[in-house]
């Protein structure tokens, strides 16, 4: 489990800090991202509590954005066609 771990964490870069403005919340907890929260923001520019998607992915056994259902494979897929 530790490969995949590391694999998220090169896809998806924790920062610190959401926006803090009321419109934006997690969408797994429905909590708001405070300024002082841990955020993760996938390839698709969705945002979300850091420990809330690595959850999600854990949980659903899926690396895709718990959204839109963007999966990283995607691009992976879509780069090597074009080699």
């Amino acid at each position: 489990m530790k490969v995949l771990e590391k694999w998220l964490a090169l896809l998806y870069p924790r920062v610190q800090g959401g926006g803090g403005r009321e419109e934006e919340c997690c969408s797994v907890c429905l909590m708001r991202m405070e300024a002082k929260d841990v955020i993760k923001s996938l390839p698709c520019s969705h945002e979300f509590h850091s420990l809330c998607v690595d959850t999600w992915f854990n949980v659903s056994r899926k690396i895709c954005c718990p959204l839109c259902r963007f999966s990283p494979a995607t691009i992976l897929l879509t780069d090597e066609l074009l080699l």
